[in-house]
């Protein structure tokens, strides 16, 4: 089973883990670096993925959703 899922796993949870925030960075590092993102930092995974609908793609939502998953 996954550390993080996204139903209940927040955002906050997987910028802590190292290699949850590995991940977020090797696929999406403006958004990772972005000062406001510590505003959707509480919000649910799958939430924040329907936020960033317009700044990532559905394949790169789709590879790092596996790749968290596989952790």
């Amino acid at each position: 089973m996954s550390r993080f899922d996204f139903n209940t796993a927040t955002l906050g949870d997987v910028l802590t883990d190292v290699n949850g925030r590995a991940i977020l960075e090797k696929y999406i590092p403006k958004i990772v670096k972005n000062p406001a993102i510590s505003l959707v930092k509480k919000k649910k995974l799958d939430d924040v993925f329907k936020l960033a609908k317009g700044q990532v793609d559905e394949a790169t939502a789709a590879i790092i959703r596996a790749e968290l998953q596989a952790l």
